[in-house]
């Protein structure tokens, strides 16, 4: 296994751009929940727990 240099990081990660989508994204999602009143927006949709969702305690 190839063994990677720490100093040669990826730009993507720490760029504007990135968070700023991040707060994009957060801002909606927010605006969306509180639109609906807890309908959308409830669930935490990640990985595995896509097909059964956790609920957030907001």
């Amino acid at each position: 296994m190839p063994v990677m240099d720490p100093n040669a990081r990826p730009k993507q990660p720490g760029s504007p751009t990135v968070a700023w989508l991040i707060k994009a994204g957060s801002r909606l999602n927010t605006k969306l929940y509180r639109a609906t009143g807890g309908r959308l927006g409830n669930s935490w949709r990640v990985g595995s727990g896509f097909r059964k969702p956790v609920r957030c305690v907001c």
